[in-house]
């Protein structure tokens, strides 16, 4: 009778355990379920129609499989092109009659600058109309002495002495010529002395030998210059130079003509390619010297501004990449913008390596997975506007 009591216990005891466990794995069952639906329904959302997003410039792209570049990042400093800058002197001495150009003025190439009055051109403009004319009248000489020969009535030997005065007076004239091109005359302008007032005969004018802007005036009316006074610097500075050291370990991966990208403490990027590499360590520095062309048509860069210099010198194979500017923290958390059906789920990301340009991506979007790839920063503002408005 008592085993018989034991077995009804056990039975009954057995029987409210199992009714507990199933009770136990409902709850936890609707917990996670509760969890699950909790967690759905408080998912970050930003919800903008299409329409929208293109007027917003905001761009798609699918992760994939990318590259990743080894940078060098190394500093320099924009200079003047050396091959466009002109130290201006005057190729005569003389007194300062007009002053063209000022301080930073544009001037053009074979523009008139200044104007000196000078002895020295004076002379060698007479110097050469007394050539020329002397030419006209040997010439003219000769002429008839030729004639005359042909006829008999001449002898040969004053043919021969006409020719050979003629001869002299056009070699007399060339040099007087070349006188005056070697002081900066053109072609144009020596042809037209015969015919110039007299007054113009001492007026030496001060050229642009290039197209560029003025750096430096020492120069005022009234002033003796001479041979050695420097009157004007001028440059171009629509292309610029600029002067970066790398350390002998990233020699191997720069060459002549690679592109660098340049930028500066004001957030100002360009590309430069570079022109020269210096194939000597500097005892001081112990760096190498290159020189890089920068284009500055559009006037952004100031020479004397430090920048810093980012080269790439060889791709690292990623599993999965995303652009730089998709990524935006938010709350301190790295965040992408999935594309949906509505507009875009915020979503956290976990990110690797960066080349400055993309991220290599380790978790949190599949690869072919479409994201927002540009001016992510107006979905964020727009995120955290319903943020704040949930909050009130």
């Amino acid at each position: 009778m008592l085993n018989k009591i034991a077995n009804i216990t056990i039975l009954c005891l057995s029987s409210l355990a199992i009714v507990a466990a199933f009770l136990f794995w409902k709850v936890d069952e609707g917990h996670d379920h509760d969890e699950h639906e909790h967690e759905h329904s408080h998912e970050e959302l930003v919800v903008i129609s299409d329409e929208q997003r293109d007027a917003a410039g905001i761009t798609m792209r699918n992760a994939q499989a990318g590259n990743l570049q080894k940078l060098i990042v190394s500093h320099g400093k924009i200079s003047l092109n050396g091959d466009r800058i002109a130290h201006i002197h005057p190729k005569v001495e003389g007194i300062a009659k007009d002053v063209k150009k000022n301080l930073g003025e544009s001037v053009d190439d074979g523009e008139v600058i200044a104007t000196l009055e000078s002895r020295e051109i004076a002379e060698a403009k007479t110097t050469y109309l007394t050539a020329l004319k002397k030419a006209e009248q040997t010439a003219t000489v000769l002429k008839q002495e030729n004639n005359l020969y042909e006829k008999g009535v001449s002898s040969l030997h004053d043919y021969q002495t006409a020719f050979h005065t003629s001869g002299e007076a056009l070699l007399n004239l060339e040099l007087a010529k070349q006188k005056l091109q070697i002081l900066g005359m053109l072609e144009t302008e020596i042809s037209a002395l015969p015919n110039a007032d007299s007054s113009q005969l001492r007026i030496y004018q001060i050229k642009a030998p290039l197209r560029g802007s003025v750096l430096s005036r020492h120069i005022t009316t009234g002033e003796l210059l001479k041979t050695d006074s420097e009157a004007y610097v001028i440059s171009d500075l629509s292309n610029l130079w600029v002067d970066i050291s790398f350390y002998p370990q990233d020699l191997p991966y720069v060459v002549k003509g690679q592109t660098i990208e340049i930028s500066d403490s004001n957030g100002h990027q360009g590309s430069a390619k570079i022109l020269y590499l210096s194939p000597v360590i500097d005892d001081d520095t112990r760096r190498a010297k290159a020189i890089a062309s920068l284009d500055n048509s559009d006037g952004t860069w100031y020479p004397g501004t430090f920048v810093t210099a980012t080269t790439a010198a060889e791709s690292i194979p990623v599993p999965l990449t995303i652009t730089k500017e998709a990524v935006q923290n938010i709350d301190g958390e790295d965040c992408i913008f999935i594309k949906n059906a509505n507009g875009f789920t915020v979503r956290p990301i976990k990110l690797g390596r960066c080349d400055g340009k993309n991220w290599e991506v380790l978790s949190g979007i599949e690869p072919n997975e479409s994201y927002a790839s540009k001016n992510t920063f107006l979905l964020k503002a727009d995120h955290k506007k319903d943020e704040a408005e949930h909050m009130d």
